[in-house]
């Protein structure tokens, strides 16, 4: 493709020509390389190749599992016709996938010895590699005005159209604040902080939705995408993290055994702090072969898009983090749409009370991490460096998610896991 133009521009301003503020900006148009699965996939299509498959008392007798390659097509016991095969579709005319960067940042020294900066980070990615299914059981219902039950678009196939196509966007800002302190007080202490405050937002995070919180693969709706449009899979609102490097200076000046014992002490915490991740809720209870997200049941405050962990008596390091259910147990969702015409709630238009894509958060996390270092001077060339490392020092546990519930009127809600266990790690570096 020789169209992808691609200019970088930056610069950097001392702002009083003093070398104490300073003005940096840039921008940039960057491509992304179609990655080979994309279009190696169309051997799969036939006549040469046929990819089906076979549901037991569809088409097929239930049977024993076989150690023939031929699976239940195998045997002289009568003959069925061939399935339905899938086809994978790739646009002949895919475009490019690329993103716009652009960035501007604020320093300036406080003191010798402390340097603070705020900067503007952000990018906006164009036609982003996307993967829809147009041929869904129903669709030829839907618009073609088929009577068979559950009609595609292209009977002739199953899975026609999963379709490689270059549909996505993506929007990300950002604002960064750090600081930094070198050698506060003669010390040797180092100090680094960050904070940041973002918002990514897309249609779809990755091309096959591989994402352990994404129910459906590709598109809810593959004729409007814009109804995924949304928190990104990795949207983090608020991160922080402190990071000190300490060269402890107590026994410089001493020497023989207790110079190799007292000095040449490291001592480099990190501590990091952020916002959950977001997260959908699907209703699988009138879904045929796709799960649309759940609806907000009219007169409620809804689900709570996010909540307070609550242990489980009898269950340890297990919580209920999002209730389903109101005080008096009444459900916070609605179950009842359908598509009116294939009677099934696998496709739109979707009513307006349907939450949007990762409209829910799961719990923030912290963690500390450690690292202990001693050198030994062995001469000017040569030197040992022991390092005792712990992550998790203080053996914190943090929530995550563990699994959807397939059919949201499950009184139990959205469970969160307690995981988080200390790493220890030891090592010995020889340096010359």
């Amino acid at each position: 493709d020789y169209k992808d133009f691609s200019p970088h521009v930056g610069f950097a301003w001392d702002m009083f020509g003093n070398g104490k503020t300073s003005l940096r900006g840039g921008y940039g148009i960057g491509y992304e390389r179609n990655f080979g699965n994309v279009t190696f996939n169309v051997i799969q299509n036939p006549p040469n190749y046929a990819v089906i498959s076979l549901v037991a008392g569809s088409g097929v007798s239930p049977g024993p599992i076989t150690n023939s390659n031929a699976g239940p097509l195998s045997g002289s016991n009568g003959t069925i016709a061939l399935p339905h095969t899938s086809m994978r579709n790739v646009n002949p005319n895919i475009k490019t996938a690329y993103a716009q960067l652009y960035s501007l940042t604020f320093e300036r020294q406080l003191a010798p010895r402390a340097l603070l900066s705020v900067g503007y980070s952000g990018s906006k990615g164009s036609r982003l590699y996307s993967l829809s299914d147009f041929n869904r059981p129903g669709y030829g219902n839907l618009y073609l005005n088929e009577t068979t039950p559950f009609a595609r678009l292209n009977d002739q196939y199953s899975l026609y159209s999963f379709r490689r196509n270059s549909d996505g966007k993506s929007l990300y800002n950002a604002l960064n604040v750090g600081l930094e302190l070198q050698n506060v007080g003669n010390t040797g202490l180092t100090l680094s902080s960050n904070y940041t405050y973002s918002s990514a937002k897309d249609d779809l995070s990755s091309t096959f939705s591989e994402s352990y919180y994404d129910y459906n693969v590709g598109y809810l709706d593959p004729f409007n995408p814009s109804l995924d449009y949304g928190p990104a899979e990795f949207d983090n609102t608020h991160r922080f993290s402190l990071g000190a490097v300490w060269n402890i200076p107590f026994a410089h000046n001493t020497h023989g055994v207790e110079k190799q014992v007292l000095d040449g002490w490291e001592l480099a915490p990190i501590f990091s702090a952020r916002t959950g991740f977001p997260f959908s809720i699907f209703d699988c209870t009138n879904a045929y072969e796709t799960c649309p997200r759940a609806f907000k049941m009219a007169g409620t405050s809804g689900i709570p898009l996010n909540g307070k962990e609550v242990a489980v008596p009898g269950a340890p390091d297990t919580f209920t983090w999002i209730p389903y259910f109101g005080s008096a147990g009444n459900p916070l969702f609605d179950s009842s749409y359908y598509n009116p015409v294939v009677g099934v709630s696998d496709y739109g238009p979707f009513p307006s009370n349907m939450y949007g894509r990762d409209a829910f958060r799961a719990p923030g996390q912290w963690n500390m991490d450690i690292g202990i270092y001693k050198n030994f001077k062995i001469s000017e060339r040569y030197a040992l460096q022991f390092r005792a490392e712990t992550y998790n020092t203080f053996n914190h546990a943090h929530s995550t998610m563990v699994d959807y519930i397939n059919e949201v009127e499950s009184a139990s809600g959205v469970l969160t896991n307690r995981f988080g266990h200390r790493n220890i790690q030891l090592a010995l570096r020889f340096i010359f």
